[in-house]
């Protein structure tokens, strides 16, 4: 009897040699092909990955993690989910021109017997680094009843193609009193979050957290006193 599971897959990037420069996302393809009573397998890949080698299921500690490695030598990588998540990610314990594969895609698996076919599709690149992030400026003015906390604020990722996902939280006497979040092309933003801060505050704490599209992120934070 055949049965046709989807799930979803890490991506892994592309592959470059010594000297190649980060791009954008791309779309990669490779096939693993296994048996469910055994623990590894083989697999075969479209270039730019290496053409061909093995994988083995390693195993995770609330999910799955599974490790290919490259038959010419260029190196291994990982993916893996957690939790029950419908998305794979590629892990940080890929090796050699793998080290700094990041993304994340789908599988289709079928299933006949003890026998399985995994074929992926995934985004990814090249690319482990993080936007930068740097607060510009951070003011508080009285909006009727409420505090105007205004913000400006600048990231830039390493691809100049990738737009850089940002979200701002805004704490105070230990809890969370507001938030903002967008997507821009990268630069200077500026913002303003209107708050209510509890009588008992004393300063405020603004986080900024910035993220390129393959969930390389970057977080910074500056404090402000209240004036009551």
């Amino acid at each position: 009897m055949r049965t046709t599971l989807v799930m979803a897959a890490l991506a892994i990037a592309l592959l470059v040699g010594p000297g190649a420069t980060v791009g954008a996302p791309s779309p990669m393809t490779w096939t693993d092909v296994g048996s469910r009573s055994a623990s590894s397998g083989t697999f075969t890949a479209a270039a730019p990955l290496c053409p061909s080698g093995t994988v083995t299921d390693i195993g995770g500690l609330v999910g799955i993690k599974t490790r290919h490695t490259c038959a010419d030598g260029s190196g291994t990588f990982e993916f893996e989910t957690s939790g029950g998540a419908s998305v794979w990610r590629f892990s940080a314990g890929g090796t050699g021109r793998y080290a700094a594969l990041r993304g994340s895609g789908t599988c289709h698996v079928t299933v006949n017997d003890d026998a399985f076919i995994r074929t992926c599709e995934a985004v990814a690149d090249f690319d482990n680094t993080p936007p930068t992030a740097r607060i510009e400026r951070l003011r508080i003015s009285r909006a009727g009843r409420a505090e105007a906390v205004q913000m400006t604020f600048n990231m830039t990722d390493n691809v100049a193609a990738n737009p850089v996902s940002y979200r701002v939280a805004v704490l105070a006497a230990g809890r969370r009193i507001g938030s903002k979040a967008g997507t821009r092309a990268g630069g200077t933003v500026a913002i303003v979050i209107k708050v209510r801060p509890p009588k008992r505050a004393r300063r405020l704490t603004v986080v900024l957290r910035v993220a390129d599209p393959l969930e390389n992120a970057r977080s910074v934070s500056r404090s402000v006193r209240l004036h009551h």
